[in-house]
């Protein structure tokens, strides 16, 4: 044997088909050296693609910082805009809302390398059900298993004022 794998062959008997000749299996090896290039260069385009997002991300955020200064002038802008999500207001609860009045910012921090990760961090008005003024989201890669996971910060509830998000 000279190390390659075997190739598979179709199930279903073909008369036509009994070995792969010197010529097919010249074309299979090219097709296959040439995917391999192809890989290479839809690798680099990634990196490419995620420098460029790295570079706009950083000038975009001044702008986000100033947007969400005006956005904090508008009364109950994000309960009234997560309750227009369409996916979302599905399971928004009358108790989420209740809690969601005091949201004043959100805010997305991702990672350097974009691929790692991000958390979402949501800015609170003093309210009635706890004391965080920021509830963060941290959204990553773990790196054992390469499974996404999520990690979420401690909420300080109030006095009898606990109760579970679906």
């Amino acid at each position: 044997m000279s190390g390659k794998p075997q190739s598979k062959v179709s199930r279903v008997a073909n008369p036509a088909v009994e070995d792969v000749d010197d010529d097919a299996q010249m074309a299979l090896d090219e097709a296959a050296q040439l995917q391999g290039e192809l890989d290479s260069l839809s690798e680099k385009c990634a990196e490419e693609i995620l420098q460029v997002e790295q570079k706009f991300n950083k000038l975009r955020k001044p702008f986000l910082e100033m947007r969400s200064e005006i956005l904090k002038r508008i009364p109950e802008f994000w309960v009234t805009t997560l309750l227009n999500h369409p996916q979302l207001s599905e399971v928004i609860s009358e108790t989420d809302e209740q809690v969601l009045q005091g949201l004043e910012s959100i805010h997305v921090a991702e990672e350097e390398d974009v691929k790692s990760g991000f958390k979402i961090s949501f800015y609170f008005s003093e309210n009635d059900f706890f004391e965080n003024s920021v509830i963060t989201k941290e959204f990553m890669v773990d790196p054992e298993t390469s499974e996404p996971m999520s990690v979420g910060s401690d909420i300080l509830w109030k006095e009898g004022k606990v109760f579970t998000f679906l």
